[in-house]
């Protein structure tokens, strides 16, 4: 009788067959797992995808960031800025303010008071009222310093209000101006 742990012809020409198909078919595998992308272009992806990048925050829906030119175009001194994150929405002056609305550059009128704590302008369509969520003690008011304030974007029949929070920065915020003949 054979012993068991050995093979004979046809048994061995059978595992060498069914390992060469073995072999065989990880070989063909092999070439279809190549990357797609060239390793170059790989990298460059990778380097992109590992690098953190701060997205800004998406511009609201009625009142959008001013851009660059819009900035650009202010003539005069500059009383108070809105912002939203380090991007602005609106400059003020001390009679107008400048403003994106619904994708235009708007000149606003002042409507009402306008210091460190609220504001309101008004111009075609459109009002904004700004006012300060806190009260603030008068010693920590000072110039430059931007304080959280809500802010409503209105006056638009058939459409809500835009509400958003945004920080209010004046250069003399103890100063209250009022709007051109306003008596005082």
């Amino acid at each position: 009788m054979a012993d068991p742990g050995t093979l004979r012809g046809g048994g061995l020409f059978a595992l060498l067959f069914l390992a060469l198909i073995g072999l065989t078919a990880s070989c063909r595998r092999a070439a279809d797992d190549q990357p797609v992308v060239p390793p170059d272009q790989l990298a460059n992806a990778i380097e992109n995808v590992r690098q953190l990048k701060e997205v800004p925050p998406p511009p609201p829906k009625r009142l959008a960031f001013l851009t660059p030119a819009d900035l650009a175009s202010v003539t005069g001194a500059v009383a108070c800025t809105l912002r939203q994150g380090d991007r602005p929405l609106l400059v003020a002056g001390t009679a107008r303010a400048l403003a994106r609305v619904d994708g235009r550059r708007m000149l606003l009128n002042l409507a009402g008071s306008m210091d460190a704590s609220a504001a309101f302008f008004r111009g075609p369509r459109v009002t904004i009222s700004i006012g300060r969520h806190n009260t603030v003690a008068p010693q920590a008011d000072v110039p430059g310093i931007a304080w959280p304030v809500g802010v409503t974007v209105g006056d638009m029949p058939q459409v809500d209000d835009q509400k958003l929070n945004a920080t209010w920065a004046c250069a003399a915020p103890r100063k209250v101006i009022e709007p051109p003949g306003r008596p005082l």
